[in-house]
C-alpha cells in the first residue's frame, strides 16, 4: 500500500475508469489526473483491474474493479469521485439497466454503478474528459442518462459527446475541450537502441487494435502494409491492451500484433512487450512514423511532430485528428483502408505532415481545462445530503457474505460520522 494511503487531512480523490487493464490509453489518462490531483494537493486512489499494476505504475492506492467492500471503503474515505475519461459510456459491447442490480456488472454498466454508489454514499461526483457514444440502445441510454445525471461536474473531449449528452436529455451544455492526454510530455527514445533488429531501418510504429465488430480492414491493411511499404521500412508493433504477467514486469499476451506481423513476412518487426506508458510513449516517439488505430496512439504520434497515418475507427478518433489539423491524406475510416492506405504508406518520408509543436501546445493549455474543473469540484462544498437516485446498494449488500457486508456497514458508518461533525 503507498503512503497515500495512510491517514490524512489532504482531500482524497477517488478515481475510477478502465484502468489497470493494460490499455495505455486508459494508463495515460489515469497518469494525467494522477498528477493533476497531487498538484492540486489532495491524494489520489483508483479503482483498477489490477491494483498491483496500478500501485506500481501510479504510485497510488487501488481497489480491485470487482470488489464491492473495498471500493465502498476507499468511497467512503473520499472528497471526490472523478470517472474519466475516455470512451467509458459506448454500446460496441451491449448494457441494459437490468445489469444495474447486479455488482459488478462486468459491462460498461459498472461506470454507472460507480456513480451511483458515490451519489448514494455522498460524494460529489465528477465525470470528466468523457468521450460518450456511440449509444444507440434505449437501455444503454437510459443508463448513460441516469449517470451523467448525478455528476455535479461533466466535461466532454468533442462536440460529438456534448451533442450526444444533449441527446440523453442533458440539461447543462458541458464544457468541450481536448483530451487530457495532450498535457502529457515523455522523452522520446530511439527503438532501434533497444530492438536490434530495426537497425539500419526507417522505423514504422503500429498500433493497431483488434476490432471484433468490423474484421474487414484486415485483409486490404496487410496487403497495402505488404505491397506499398517501401522494402526500407521496418515495424515496430505496440499493442495497447495486453494482460500483465503475475510479476507486473511484460506482457502476457498479444491483442493483435503478432497475428499481423507473421501475416508480413520478409520485413524486420519488433513486438514491444512491456507494460509502462512511458516506455511505450518514448519508442512510439522515437519512430520515423507512426500508423495507428487506437485514439491515444494517434495522439502520441501527433504531440511527438512525428507523421502519422490514422485509421479513424470511430468518430472519437475523427474528432481527434480534426483537433490535430492532420491533412485528409493521412487519415481514413476503415472501409478506405483498400482505397487509402497505400498512397498513405508511400508518402512517407521527411517531408509528410508533422504537427507543429506551437498546435500541440494549444491544444495542451486547452486541455488543462479538464483539471480546472477537477479542482473547483475539489473545492466546491459537500453536498448535505446524497443525490437522489435508484437505491442499489442494499441489494448489492445483500449478496455478499457476512464479513463483507459488516466491512460495508462499518465504511458507511463512518462516512455518516464524519458528515454528521464536518
Amino acid at each position: 500500500m503507498s503512503s497515500e494511503a495512510t491517514p490524512h487531512a489532504r482531500p482524497r480523490v477517488l478515481l475510477g475508469g478502465w484502468y489497470g487493464a493494460s490499455n495505455l490509453g486508459d494508463e495515460l489518462v489515469l497518469a494525467t489526473f494522477v498528477r493533476w490531483v497531487r498538484e492540486a494537493d489532495a491524494g489520489a486512489s483508483a479503482i483498477s483491474v489490477h491494483p498491483p499494476l496500478t500501485r506500481r505504475a501510479h504510485g497510488v492506492d487501488a481497489v480491485g474493479y470487482g470488489d464491492l467492500p473495498a471500493i465502498v471503503e476507499a468511497m467512503a474515505d473520499a472528497d471526490l469521485f472523478v470517472l474519466g475519461g475516455g470512451g467509458l459510456f459506448q454500446d460496441y459491447e451491449p448494457f441494459d439497466r437490468a445489469a444495474l442490480a447486479r455488482f459488478p456488472a462486468w459491462s460498461v454498466a459498472t461506470f454507472a454503478q460507480y456513480v451511483h454508489l458515490a451519489a448514494e454514499v455522498g460524494v460529489p461526483v465528477a465525470a470528466l474528459a468523457q468521450g460518450v457514444g456511440p449509444l444507440r440502445a434505449p437501455e444503454a441510454r437510459a443508463v448513460a442518462a441516469e449517470a451523467f445525471a448525478l455528476a455535479a461536474t461533466v466535461s466532454v473531449r468533442d462536440e460529438d459527446s456534448a451533442a450526444c449528452l444533449r441527446a440523453l436529455g442533458h440539461v447543462r451544455t458541458p464544457p468541450v475541450a481536448p483530451d487530457p492526454g495532450w498535457t502529457h510530455r515523455f522523452v522520446a527514445r530511439d527503438p532501434r537502441a533497444a530492438f536490434p533488429v530495426l537497425r539500419g531501418a526507417r522505423v514504422l510504429a503500429v498500433v493497431v487494435r483488434d476490432w471484433p465488430f468490423d474484421r474487414g480492414w484486415e485483409a486490404p491493411f496487410v496487403a497495402a502494409m505488404r505491397d506499398a511499404l517501401s522494402p526500407d521500412w521496418a515495424c515496430l508493433w505496440l499493442d495497447f491492451a495486453r494482460l500483465p504477467d503475475r510479476a507486473c514486469e511484460a506482457s502476457a499476451n498479444d491483442e493483435i500484433a503478432g497475428r499481423l506481423a507473421a501475416a508480413l513476412p520478409g520485413r524486420a518487426h519488433a513486438i514491444w512487450r512491456g507494460l509502462a506508458l512511458d516506455d511505450a510513449a518514448a519508442l512510439l516517439a522515437g519512430s520515423d512514423a507512426l500508423l495507428a488505430m487506437r485514439l491515444h496512439a494517434v495522439l502520441l504520434g501527433h504531440a511527438a511532430s512525428i507523421p502519422v497515418v490514422a485509421l479513424e475507427y470511430d468518430a472519437k478518433v475523427r474528432a481527434l485528428g480534426d483537433d490535430a489539423g492532420a491533412p485528409p491524406t493521412m487519415r481514413m475510416a476503415l472501409d478506405e483502408v483498400a482505397a487509402c492506405l497505400p498512397a498513405a504508406l508511400r508518402s512517407l518520408g521527411s517531408a509528410s505532415w508533422r504537427m507543429p509543436p506551437a498546435r500541440r501546445d494549444d491544444l495542451a493549455a486547452r486541455a488543462a481545462l479538464h483539471r480546472d474543473l477537477l479542482v473547483a469540484a475539489l473545492r466546491a462544498p459537500r453536498p448535505a445530503h446524497p443525490a437522489p437516485g435508484p437505491a442499489l446498494l442494499p441489494g448489492w449488500i445483500e449478496a455478499l457474505d457476512a464479513a463483507s457486508r459488516e466491512r460495508v456497514r462499518r465504511a458507511l458508518a463512518r462516512r455518516r460520522e464524519a458528515a454528521r461533525c464536518a
